[in-house]
């Protein structure tokens, strides 16, 4: 045991609180994970493809899986609409209030997702905030349908207003790094803006573009919020919430469950762990066990993995926080858990009825939501400066 900890440079506090980490994840995602896809993949004969076959093969299935693919297609189109001339403005003119509109557009990319659903749709409701102010002020004679009926487009409108900003915030970085002798070359040769536009600024922008894009469809296809709020039942996301009351008896949500963590899950992943692969493989310690004749194998156990390890732990980590805000956010609009279970979430959504007598029933629930879902942050923080070998003295 002492020369293990010799082996790795640790004290037995720090060994002690590695192994409380690593039976925390074991605990409250690998065994979750585990269970998921053993019932996903395992029959009463052993292992089986059927559950999935089902899913792809089915026509009840299969049509909401078309549903889905069908939303995220469209909100990454009017995502890219709303997103593209906005990056243009913002990066490429100066005016008065730039600062505070750049601002102002990330607030819906900051709201969780059921609060985002539900405030959206009070504002633009038929009978909606913004539809009332329009009739007070002579505007409009008659409400407008701004959500097309709350159906299929109404929920790629609000997922479009919730999602917009990564989709901006991607255009705006790409159109940012975009190399300006290029764009005045082609100027000196003749092009008009369009042609300059679609011939060399867009093409340059397509890497950032593509990134914001498949984060956008990955995330409509897997929202929940938004189709549940609007009751657009025949997707993926609300599917499996409503298998989840009968899963003993209906093992198709196990294998819905798999698509979409597959689906959701590796792009953050492998986008992260890709991007801390490619800085750590130049590093002189790599080059030098390359050098001395280290085979590929071993150079990346020893040398890359642990150096790109820490900060999947740390997306692992947050992800944590983002699963407590939505199962509170479930049992807040009475969707979650059954009502017999007490949850931070159903003793907040209680005590509204309560908050001008006894504002401690739903005081104190959302405090612990706060506090934990914080310290669950500073957790993944720590571990990141702990697990970091620059940052260690």
């Amino acid at each position: 045991m002492t020369s293990w900890l010799r082996r790795y440079d640790l004290n037995p506090a720090n060994a002690a609180v590695l192994i409380f980490l690593w039976v925390f994840f074991i605990v409250f995602m690998l065994y979750p994970l585990g269970y998921v896809f053993t019932n996903a993949f395992f029959t009463a004969e052993g292992f089986s493809l059927v559950f999935m076959k089902l899913m792809f093969t089915s026509p009840n299935y299969t049509i909401i899986l078309a549903n889905s693919v069908n939303l995220g297609l469209a909100v990454t189109l009017f995502t890219t609409l709303l997103s593209l001339p906005l990056a243009l403005l913002l990066v490429r003119y100066n005016f008065p209030g730039k600062e505070l509109l750049n601002g102002l557009i990330l607030i819906p990319m900051v709201l969780p997702p059921f609060v985002g659903a539900i405030g959206m749709r009070q504002l633009l409701a038929r009978f909606g905030s913004i539809n009332l102010l329009l009739l007070e002020m002579g505007v409009i004679s008659q409400p407008i349908d701004w959500l097309g009926g709350g159906s299929f487009w109404g929920v790629v409108i609000l997922e479009a207003l919730h999602l917009y900003p990564i989709m901006y915030l991607n255009l705006a970085a790409a159109l940012a790094n975009v190399d300006p002798s290029l764009e005045e070359a082609a100027k000196n040769m003749g092009a008009n803006s369009f042609k300059l536009f679609s011939t060399v600024t867009f093409p340059l922008m397509l890497p950032g573009y593509f990134a914001g894009a498949v984060i956008v469809f990955i995330w409509a296809f897997t929202d929940l919020g938004a189709p549940l709020v609007f009751e657009y039942r025949e997707v993926v996301a609300v599917q499996i919430f409503n298998m989840v009351t009968d899963l003993h008896q209906n093992p198709m949500g196990y294998a819905f469950v798999v698509a979409v963590i597959a689906l959701r899950v590796w792009v953050v992943y492998a986008r992260v762990v890709r991007s801390a692969t490619l800085a750590v493989k130049e590093k002189d310690f790599v080059q030098a066990a390359v050098a001395v004749g280290a085979g590929e194998l071993r150079v990346v156990l020893v040398h890359v993995l642990p150096n790109v390890l820490s900060p999947a732990i740390v997306i692992a980590t947050l992800y944590v926080g983002r699963v407590i805000l939505i199962e509170s956010a479930l049992s807040f609009l009475g969707v979650g858990v059954p009502a017999s279970t007490p949850t931070w979430g159903g003793i907040l959504g209680d005590g509204r009825s309560y908050i001008d007598t006894a504002w401690w029933i739903a005081f104190f629930p959302g405090l612990a939501i706060l506090v934990t879902v914080l310290g669950v942050n500073l957790l993944g923080d720590w571990v990141r400066d702990y697990l970091d070998p620059r940052i260690q003295t």
